[in-house]
């Protein structure tokens, strides 16, 4: 199965508390992070949509015009994910990924892919 519709919540702004770390710039982190998270499920054969729920506009901006972003309603993960799956085709295979996998490989996302659509 290929054309999975991915939504990835992005926090990004503050970040992550466990992302402090002496002379780093956390919010700066944060967003790389989810921005390397995003960039790897667009190069991965196997989905056809990112749907990227965030309120951090830099994030926002950044991302390319492949992604379709919707603005999280900001009370919690699940409804974030609820939020980014309500404007997708329900009919089409969909998964929910958290933002901060920053190691993320497309290969590897492609084989998780496959094997759920097992």
């Amino acid at each position: 199965m290929s054309g999975w519709t991915l939504v990835i919540p992005v926090r990004g702004g503050a970040g992550k508390s466990r992302l402090v770390v002496p002379d780093i710039d956390r919010a700066a982190l944060a967003r790389a992070i989810g921005l390397d998270t995003i960039a790897a499920a667009q190069a991965c054969p196997a989905v056809a949509q990112v749907v990227v729920v965030t309120a951090d506009a830099e994030i926002a901006r950044e991302i390319s015009d492949g992604c379709l972003v919707v603005t999280d309603p900001g009370t919690g993960l699940n409804d974030a994910v609820r939020a980014g799956l309500a404007v997708t085709d329900a009919a089409q295979p969909r998964a929910a990924m958290l933002g901060d996998l920053p190691a993320l490989r497309a290969t590897d996302l492609e084989t998780v892919l496959v094997a759920a659509a097992r």
